[in-house]
């Protein structure tokens, strides 16, 4: 579940690997994928969104992810928000290192719900379900029961299409926003922050844009490193004066210096 806590650990973990990672890319010629995730790891709306901002905490983890130096690498569905599946069944991760965890688990006393809610939100079978085209029977995938199959959340790509406050269409325009300078060609440089805030700066030599995510489910606030200028992208609320940034939960905003 997730928690202030550990929230904050993760996100400690994540600027330190964002900053590393960074830091090498600035050094090379050609562009690098900045997605550091896929069909090896849990969707990141799983494991890292908050079920009860599951659209503002989509948004907001795409800010801080693909504003980034490199080409974004977009794991399917992504851009919906999709969610893992949800298997009933120890079987369906078909992973041999599952029953050892299991095993842990149980001796530490946790029950076979919280054994397999604990693998649906972490383990990387759980984040290869089918693509949800719509909200027909097996959400038009196939005319058949997939190979992988669970329960699932009801978002699907018709619906998101449709509705213009989608993440679907966030992600159209935070894409259109990296072809975009300082993105092109800029330096990345984190900036420091209270521990749920991720904020970095985008240098290109000329201007600056500064990007302030608040992944977190509690209000936060931040001074920008200049007086702004324009808002680029805004999403989940965030609003600025000066250099005095307010986010209510899970919002961000990019804005360029004056």
């Amino acid at each position: 579940m997730l928690t202030v806590e550990n929230t904050t650990v993760w996100l400690n973990k994540f600027a330190d690997q964002i900053e590393q990672h960074q830091s090498y890319l600035s050094e090379l010629d050609t562009p690098i994928g900045d997605g550091d995730h896929g069909g090896n790891m849990a969707r990141v709306a799983t494991r890292y969104g908050d079920p009860d901002y599951p659209q503002a905490s989509a948004k907001a983890l795409a800010t801080a992810l693909y504003l980034q130096r490199g080409i974004p690498i977009i794991y399917y569905g992504e851009e919906l928000g999709l969610t893992n599946i949800r298997y009933h069944d120890i079987a369906d991760f078909e992973d041999q290192t599952v029953p050892t965890f299991v095993a842990s688990a149980q001796a530490a006393g946790k029950s076979k719900v919280e054994i397999m809610r604990m693998l649906n939100q972490t383990h990387k079978m759980a984040g290869r379900g089918p693509m949800q085209w719509d909200n027909t029977v097996y959400h038009g995938f196939s005319d058949h029961l997939p190979w992988k199959h669970g329960d699932t959340d009801d978002m699907n790509a018709q619906a998101e299409i449709a509705d213009p406050d989608s993440i679907y269409h966030y992600y159209q325009q935070l894409l259109q926003l990296k072809q975009c300078a300082p993105f092109t060609n800029g330096q990345f440089i984190m900036l420091g922050s209270a521990e749920q805030l991720f904020t970095y700066l985008i240098d290109d030599g000329q201007k600056q844009a500064a990007i302030v995510c608040n992944l977190s489910a509690q209000a936060q606030t931040y001074l920008l490193p200049f007086v702004g200028g324009k808002v680029l992208l805004v999403q989940g609320g965030a609003t600025y004066r000066g250099r005095q940034v307010t986010l209510p939960a899970w919002s961000s905003l990019v804005v360029k210096s004056a």
